[in-house]
């Protein structure tokens, strides 16, 4: 017997494939889509923080160019070109002093201004040699000598320092006295006369100043006289002569000695 559709027994439903999930599972989460664009912008403040110091930073490079470009520039203008020896062309180039620096001085000059002057020579070799003498004589007369050569380097020739410290020294006498110029000893010099008073007694000194090629020389002396107990300066005009007479022989000097050019 044939058995009629509405007696078929009810069809089973058909199998899912194994590759599809199980309509009861829960959806899986879907992957973070991939990050192709630019990282996310850092907080407000942290990039507030970076410009400032950006800015901080700019600042302090264009002050360091600035000031090595006012160096280079200062040295260029002084030395022609930057890391070359500036040469004097002032005479005499003095490399060193004679042994007995004293002898720079006449024993007949100084045996008229210090009598019985006992000589303490002195000598400071180096990069600027250095070299002087102390003449020693009665209460109120001495006689200090010092000389400094200036030496070539790449920053200024040695006579052009030795011309900028004599500036420097007459700005300074200035402060106290009048200083006079002394015209035809060396290249420059200048003469201050200045008199102190202690108690009862006056003395009267003078310092002296002189530059020639790259030598500076200073010296000063006391010149007072003793009457009745008493040191009585000897007077501006006699120790003004006096002065110009001692740079002349030390100017004269220099120029002749060939060994202080070696």
């Amino acid at each position: 017997m044939t058995q009629g559709p509405e007696n078929a027994p009810p069809a089973r439903p058909a199998a899912r494939p194994d590759f599809l999930p199980s309509q009861d599972a829960s959806p899986r989460p879907a992957p973070p889509p991939p990050m192709n664009g630019p990282p996310p912008a850092p907080p407000r403040a942290s990039r507030s923080r970076r410009k400032a110091f950006l800015v901080v930073a700019g600042v302090f490079a264009v002050l360091a160019v600035a000031v090595i470009a006012v160096a280079a520039r200062d040295l260029a203008g002084r030395n022609g070109k930057v890391g070359e020896v500036r040469h004097s062309a002032e005479k005499p180039m003095i490399r060193s002093f004679p042994a007995d620096p004293c002898e720079v001085v006449t024993a007949a000059t100084v045996g008229r201004l210090i009598p019985s002057a006992e000589t303490i020579p002195s000598a400071q070799p180096g990069a600027d040699p250095r070299a002087g003498c102390r003449w020693m004589g009665r209460p109120g007369r001495h006689l200090t000598l010092q000389m400094t050569a200036y030496q070539d380097d790449t920053v200024a020739s040695g006579a052009d320092t030795a011309k900028r410290e004599l500036a420097s020294h007459r700005v300074l006498q200035q402060k106290r006295v009048t200083p006079q110029n002394l015209p035809g000893v060396g290249h420059e010099a200048f003469a201050a006369y200045s008199t102190s008073k202690d108690g009862s007694d006056e003395s009267g000194s003078v310092l002296v100043m002189v530059r020639t090629g790259n030598t500076l020389v200073d010296f000063s002396f006391a010149m007072s006289d003793e009457k009745d107990g008493r040191k009585v300066a000897t007077g501006q005009a006699r120790a003004l002569q006096d002065a110009g007479t001692v740079a002349r022989e030390i100017v004269q000097y220099l120029a002749s000695c060939t060994t202080c050019r070696g």
